[in-house]
């Protein structure tokens, strides 16, 4: 039986499953993030009980996404040859994280390869997803390229969920440099267990 019940308020209980995270779009406590935002405000005397629990769920990745990213070359912490990028939430929701564009990632002369350009907004897009529980593989990506992305300065890039359904993600990210948008991208993740992406 779901420990949420419809209406104002979440009812909590000794059968109650755990909350699964804290939601940084709406400040309340989220139950089913797998399936979309199930949010419920909690009365203040419930508030510090739940919160407390989910303390270590805030910006939290799943088990299984910690165990299957730490040899990623992007964001890997255990890859030695990977690129160890830090992604950090922001208090939107989104994830962000900043890329020194050295002169190793040259494409053409004294910009960033493109191909690194897709592999950053990629990344961001899962490490949002991983943020909120949810281990995906990447169906379909299509990117834009705005401006050339200079070597030896530094990229930030961020990414955000748009929309989901119980089996696919439509995730959106953008590389800024200079504080001007560089690229953007979007893209459609599906559970890594095995979910087909539709035909459209």
């Amino acid at each position: 039986m779901s420990p949420l019940r419809r209406g104002k308020f979440l009812r909590l209980s000794a059968s109650c499953e755990e909350p699964r995270a804290y939601c940084h779009r709406s400040k309340l406590v989220c139950w089913s993030l797998s399936g979309g935002h199930d949010c419920e405000r909690l009365p203040e005397s419930w508030r510090e009980q739940v919160l407390s629990k989910t303390k270590e769920s805030v910006n939290p990745i799943s088990d299984q996404g910690l165990r299957d990213h730490r040899s990623c070359f992007v964001c890997g912490a255990d890859n030695p040859e990977g690129l160890a990028l830090k992604f950090s939430s922001r208090a939107d929701g989104s994830v962000s994280a900043r890329f020194e564009c050295a002169p190793r990632f040259q494409g053409y002369p004294d910009r960033l390869h493109g191909g690194v350009v897709v592999m950053l907004l990629d990344d961001a897009m899962v490490n949002c997803l991983l943020r909120e529980g949810v281990s995906a593989v990447t169906g379909r990506l299509n990117v834009s390229f705005r401006k050339p992305v200079r070597l030896e300065k530094i990229a930030e890039v961020r990414a955000h969920v748009v929309s989901r359904t119980k089996s696919l993600y439509v995730v959106k990210a953008e590389l800024y440099q200079d504080g001007r948008l560089m690229a953007h991208g979007e893209g459609k993740f599906m559970d890594e267990k095995g979910a087909i992406l539709p035909v459209e």
